[in-house]
């Protein structure tokens, strides 16, 4: 239970963090996760994905970063440096293979859609 004393700064960092954010549950919702069927097959009146940028995630997670700080200092009189140690090769280059491996998959279902699949298209991996 949050004490009341910090229950309003904490609520209003939490709006900060969900609106800061919102583009991420956007593209998590609709292409991701349920992978949107308009988005797959780009029809015209489907509303585009909320653009998503390095500076959006950062302020997103800066946003995530001052709520649990918010309440760290107000019961441990602490707080943690959520980025002190980045890592600029291992999380971009992990971005980079996933975009490669998006832009592979958009290609095959381009191939399949248009009838010039071959059997590779098809194969499943045994990762």
């Amino acid at each position: 239970m949050i004490d009341d004393m910090i229950i309003e700064k904490v609520e209003n960092k939490i709006e900060i963090a969900v609106e800061k954010s919102e583009f991420c549950r956007d593209w998590r919702n609709r292409h991701i996760a349920h992978r949107d069927l308009g988005l797959i097959i780009d029809e015209k009146s489907v509303e585009p994905l909320k653009s998503a940028s390095r500076e959006k995630i950062k302020k997103a997670i800066f946003a995530l970063d001052d709520v649990l700080n918010t309440v760290s200092k107000h019961y441990k009189n602490s707080t943690t440096m959520f980025d002190m140690f980045p890592d600029p090769d291992g999380a971009k280059s992990l971005l980079y293979v996933l975009d490669d491996g998006l832009l592979a998959m958009e290609e095959r279902e381009k191939r399949i859609r248009n009838g010039n699949y071959s059997d590779d298209d098809f194969r499943t991996k045994d990762i």
